[in-house]
């Protein structure tokens, strides 16, 4: 009785499940056959393939008839008239003593400044050339430099803030002639070291420092360079507040009496270094400052200001 009844399970459900089955398989199989016969055949006739849109494309530019001809067959060159031949007497950059023509309108330009700068150093009074002495030890021997000819200085900052055309080297000595005119001979050279010692990494920075130190000589006195020493050493130590610095000096200090402007100076230096490193802090204790200032006696300006930025950060 069991058999019979499996017999009859197996012969009802399992013989036709399997037959759906493997027609339903069968049927798969003919559909994918088809697709794939059809993908065949569209893609070995590219004619029935649908067309791909073509961008707009700009007109393309014409190159005229004259540019061509220009490319093949320059115009002849112009001749240009030499400027007359100029006859340098002075050192010339390179310290040689010679007679030397000049056809390039840059170099006498710069020529021209430096002889400019001459006259406000001249050569007889104040070290061109730099001068030394060879000194030997046991196994070999050194050239000992003693005076660091202007010259050189000159040259050595033309590579430090590469300066290596005339004209540019022509605008970092104009602007060196601007601030030693200023002072009396005695005084120049004092200056002049100043200003190549405030020039930075490249000539614009170093030209805008030149005119900054400028704005402060009227504020003091020129007969002493001291005060531009000053300025100049503060802002090559101190690239981040420097020119920071010297703008707020030369703001405030007017408000000063001038026989005590060079002191103050002093004041205002050793002061950010004691006390503040920082010009931001600076400047707010000396605004408060100036509210009192004139509470004291011009004499003594000089020493509450210190008192008063040692009270301020206490």
């Amino acid at each position: 009785m069991k058999k019979k009844f499996l017999e009859q399970f197996e012969e009802k459900f399992y013989f036709k499940t399997s037959h759906y089955f493997w027609h339903f398989l069968t049927a798969v199989g003919g559909i994918a056959l088809l697709i794939g016969a059809l993908i065949l055949l569209w893609g070995i006739t590219p004619s029935i393939k649908p067309g791909v849109r073509k961008p707009k494309l700009p007109k393309p530019v014409k190159v005229g008839y004259e540019e061509v001809l220009k490319k093949i067959q320059p115009p002849p060159k112009k001749k240009v008239a030499e400027p007359p031949k100029r006859t340098v007497k002075s050192e010339s950059e390179a310290g040689k003593t010679e007679t030397e023509t000049q056809s390039n309108p840059d170099e006498a330009a710069y020529l021209a400044s430096l002889d400019s700068l001459k006259t406000l150093l001249p050569p007889d009074k104040f070290s061109w050339k730099s001068r030394g002495h060879w000194q030997r030890n046991w196994y070999d021997k050194k050239w000992v430099v003693d005076v660091w000819g202007i010259s050189d200085r000159l040259k050595s900052i033309f590579r430090k803030v590469s300066a290596e055309d005339f004209k540019v080297k022509k605008q970092l000595v104009d602007s060196y002639i601007s601030i030693v005119a200023l002072f009396p001979e005695k005084e120049r050279f004092t200056v002049l070291k100043a200003a190549i010692d405030f020039s930075k990494s490249d000539v614009y920075t170093s030209v805008q420092n030149i005119e900054l130190l400028n704005k402060a000589v009227p504020l003091f006195s020129t007969e002493n360079a001291n005060f531009i020493k000053s300025l100049a050493t503060f802002g090559k130590k101190n690239p981040r507040d420097g020119r920071k610095f010297i703008e707020y000096v030369i703001s405030t200090i007017p408000k000063f009496d001038s026989t005590i402007r060079e002191d103050l100076l002093s004041a205002f230096i050793k002061s950010y270094y004691n006390y503040f490193n920082l010009i931001e802090k600076q400047k707010e204790a000396t605004n408060l400052y100036l509210d009192i200032f004139e509470n004291f006696e011009t004499a003594n300006q000089v020493k509450a200001l210190t008192a008063y930025y040692k009270m301020y950060v206490n």
